[in-house]
């Protein structure tokens, strides 16, 4: 259940919405960095409810909880909770999600028991297969690790400049502390280099993830109207 622990957040129309939308953020970053597409949201007559998940924003309160997701399948029945507590009767259901958030919304509109309650999906810039690619005998031992030392936590260096064209979101992304912990050496470009951290079940799971979306039964199983948006320049994901 979203209890107490989570940081949560709705985001409503000044009159009676016209749509619902539960929207699922990225890996290593938090719901508040999209306050002003939720506010351009709110105007067009959206409700929109997002929560910072498990290891990320402020629902990860020390550094022992950074990354710390519990995996797909925990991920998932947090947005099973996110689904129920959010359907109203009468008013269509939207689930979005960006990034990881954009994979995790296509698992969910392919496998979750509760998708008939969903009225569309908006995937943007989904995670599920990164730029560079992954081999077989690394993800193999990805797995292997990850089955092991499941909640072992890993930081993952990323170009800010990968984020976005708009130099402004690339700065602010670079100074949000929700979103990077930064380490100071004297070799390194701090502008260039940035560190995020994940788990290797949280990794693992996004590749696992990944390879079985873009299985040819994963799409059949898709009964909704889905939308999926992706940029041709991602130098993050394909």
């Amino acid at each position: 259940m979203l209890d107490e622990s989570f940081y949560k957040r709705t985001w409503s129309p000044e009159s009676s919405p016209i749509a619902d939308i539960v929207f699922i953020h990225g890996f290593a970053e938090h719901i508040d960095r999209y306050q002003q597409f939720f506010e351009f949201l709110a105007k067009k007559g959206l409700r929109i409810f997002a929560f910072d998940q498990r290891g990320f924003g402020k629902t990860a309160k020390t550094k022992s909880q950074y990354g710390v997701t519990g995996g797909w399948a925990l991920a998932l029945k947090d947005i099973d909770d996110a689904v129920l507590m959010t359907k109203k009767e009468g008013i269509p259901l939207f689930l979005q999600g960006h990034s990881m958030g954009g994979a995790l919304v296509l698992e969910y509109a392919i496998r979750r028991p509760h998708r008939h309650l969903i009225d569309g999906y908006i995937s943007m810039a989904p995670l599920i297969e990164l730029s560079d690619t992954v081999s077989s005998i690394v993800l193999t031992m990805a797995n292997v690790a990850a089955k092991m030392m499941g909640s072992f936590q890993l930081r993952n260096i990323v170009k800010p400049q990968d984020i976005s064209r708009d130099q402004t979101v690339v700065e602010q992304y670079k100074n949000d502390p929700y979103v990077f912990l930064f380490i100071k050496m004297d070799s390194i470009d701090l502008d260039s280099l940035c560190h995020r951290t994940g788990t290797l079940k949280g990794v693992g799971d996004m590749l696992v993830g990944g390879m079985n979306l873009l299985k040819p039964e994963s799409a059949k199983a898709i009964t909704k109207p889905i939308v999926i948006l992706h940029g041709d320049a991602d130098k993050a994901r394909v």
